[in-house]
């Protein structure tokens, strides 16, 4: 007869979806410094919900350089037209509060991720800005290899590895 562990097992943390991560990793390799705004809302016995930064945004980043701070909504290339109307028509009172501000230190951005025809992920890149008549409009600013995307996962999956080496290391000396 085997043994079972009485204990209970430990949840493990949930990823962000692969577009939060490829967009995490993008804005590091720009020398900013991103971080996750959603955040799960738990209810017992409920589903667990995924809540946005002001029903908005996935990540908030600073980029030291230049002493931005950009809001960023995250897609897959299917899902930008609907992300799109989203920015453009919900939550209107924080899209025109942040439009209103200094467009120069403030950005909202929309990174829709696409695989090209050879299989390596794209990101191209939407920047909302105040239109003639005050709508917020997106336009397409850059569409990026994501080359350093690629290499910066590589770079802390490295890192996340060595870590965990080192720690079962430890264990094994004591």
């Amino acid at each position: 007869m085997t043994q079972q562990s009485c204990e209970p097992q430990k949840k493990k943390r949930a990823k962000p979806p692969k577009t939060m991560q490829m967009s995490l990793a993008y804005l590091k390799g720009l020398g900013k410094v991103p971080d996750i705004a959603e955040r799960k809302l738990v209810r017992p016995g409920e589903f667990p919900i995924t809540k946005d930064l002001f029903g908005l945004f996935d990540i908030v980043y600073i980029e030291p350089a230049t002493l931005t701070i950009g809001f960023v909504q995250t897609s897959s290339w299917g899902g930008k037209h609907a992300r799109i109307e989203r920015l453009e028509q919900e939550n209107r009172l924080v899209m025109d509060a942040l439009l209103k501000m200094d467009l120069q230190r403030v950005r909202v951005e929309l990174h829709a991720w696409y695989k090209d025809k050879a299989g390596e992920w794209e990101v191209s890149v939407w920047r909302a800005a105040p239109s003639l008549t005050g709508e917020p409009d997106l336009s397409e600013i850059e569409s990026i290899s994501a080359k350093i995307v690629r290499r910066k996962l590589r770079e802390e999956e490295k890192a996340r590895q060595a870590k965990h080496s080192q720690g079962a290391k430890r264990v094994i000396e004591r």
